[in-house]
């Protein structure tokens, strides 16, 4: 009995903490998030059974829909978050935003537009996380591209990956896995 406990709350604690930290955002982001009416912010239980085990083996307890990171290496907090949208037949649609402090107020900005993930009967949503700075080899060039702050990763596990990153006042991306 003990051990069934045991293995229920090492499964359901990090679950609860991801969850925890998908709802528990500042007003300022929660008011964003009314700006986009239909949509939620990913979260682990959107993920396919597989995706999950693997979330939860690699990432304990963090939302696989939002990320506080430092884009511009300002100090500032920007808060990136995977949105995704049920539209019934029409499919399930996913799209990243970046909200970014600017004047005293947060800015929204979309940093991938809305696509399908729907592939078959099941959606398949990609997760979004944070990098640090260092040298990331770009799939399509070969070339190496260093980032001077945070990134961020916008992955399909175990398919592919983009790097996003802020440089020269815009954001930029390199593929780093297909």
């Amino acid at each position: 009995m003990r051990v069934g406990l045991l293995f229920i709350m090492a499964v359901w604690m990090p679950i609860a903490l991801a969850d925890m930290l998908c709802e528990s955002l500042p007003k300022d982001i929660r008011d964003i998030l009314k700006t986009e009416p239909q949509w939620e912010i990913l979260n682990i239980k959107d993920l396919v059974e597989d995706d999950q085990a693997l979330w939860q083996q690699n990432h304990t307890g963090l939302c696989p829909g939002v990320v506080v990171v430092n884009l511009t290496g300002s100090g500032a907090k920007n808060y990136v978050l995977a949105l995704i949208k049920d539209s019934g037949k029409r499919g399930v649609s996913e799209k990243v935003i970046v909200a970014t402090w600017k004047n005293g107020r947060f800015v929204k900005h979309i940093l991938v537009p809305a696509i399908n993930i729907k592939y078959t009967e099941t959606a398949s949503p990609f997760v979004i996380r944070k990098v640090p700075p260092g040298t990331y080899r770009d799939l399509e060039t070969g070339s190496e591209i260093k980032i001077r702050h945070e990134g961020i990763i916008y992955e399909k596990i175990e398919a592919t990956a983009t790097l996003y990153f802020f440089q020269e006042n815009q954001y930029k991306s390199i593929l780093l896995s297909e």
